[in-house]
């Protein structure tokens, strides 16, 4: 009868240990390097529509509107950047401030974000106006365009972009049109300073400061080097912060 009950109870043990086993297993999901990571149900959270291929992704170093605004543009955003930000800025407002100026450069500087080779052979269609517009591949449609924008400036400074240099349009199929319009930068460009006006909960204002060198007769440099003031302004919007004037000293 001892050895009976000793032969069942080496049973359980055995049956006991074993269900840990595959209780254990269960509870961890291996990643291909071997390492366990947990499994969530919001895996795919945060994914962006197919115009995600073409953007770059946020910096580790904001996460706000500055971040989401980067993240929305094309992947050459990264090669068009400005040579200072405002120091008074906080850390997510400054990559708002970069994505600012990547729209904003190609409107007021070259327009046209990502398009194939142009010739008299390529496809267009034809504005309101009669000029010629390109399909711009930059972004995936018109729509993913507008939404950049408008997660960088007010609706109104938006449209005022749009309706002052009319170098964009929407296609009947929905994609995003361009117009060439460039006028190149400024030769006599060195550099970038800002000073803040005001600052308040809902609005930072402040001046952008270029200098300039113009070269004299024959080359030589300038005696007397320039500067122009322009003023920016950053609103605080029920959707966050967003550019409700913006300028470029290049």
């Amino acid at each position: 009868m001892m050895e009976g009950s000793l032969g069942i109870k080496h049973f359980f043990r055995f049956f006991a240990a074993a269900a840990c086993t595959v209780l254990l297993l269960a509870l961890c999901a291996c990643a291909p390097d071997g390492t366990s990571s947990p499994v969530s149900s919001s895996a795919t959270e945060g994914v962006f529509s197919e115009s995600a291929a073409q953007s770059i992704p946020a910096p580790e170093s904001a996460s706000g509107e500055g971040a989401q605004a980067l993240s929305l543009l094309p992947a050459d955003a990264a090669n068009i950047q400005p040579d200072a930000v405002p120091e008074f800025l906080t850390a997510d407002q400054q990559e708002l401030y970069r994505a600012a100026y990547y729209l904003y450069y190609h409107f007021d500087v070259s327009s046209g974000f990502a398009f194939d080779t142009i010739d008299e052979n390529s496809p267009f269609i034809v504005g309101d106006t009669g000029r010629s517009y390109y399909q711009d591949t930059g972004f995936a449609n018109y729509s993913a365009f507008r939404t950049a924008l408008d997660c960088v400036f007010t609706s109104n400074f938006a449209d005022s972009l749009i309706d002052k240099y009319q170098n964009y349009i929407k296609g009947d199929d929905g994609l995003l049109y361009f117009s060439f319009g460039d006028r190149g930068g400024n030769i006599f460009y060195k550099s970038s300073e800002f000073s803040r006006i005001s600052e308040t909960a809902d609005e930072i204002r402040f001046q952008l400061i270029g200098h300039y060198d113009e070269a004299g007769p024959g080359g030589s440099a300038s005696s007397s080097p320039c500067t122009e003031t322009c003023e920016v302004k950053l609103v605080n919007t029920e959707n966050g912060w967003r550019f409700a004037g913006f300028a470029m000293a290049y």
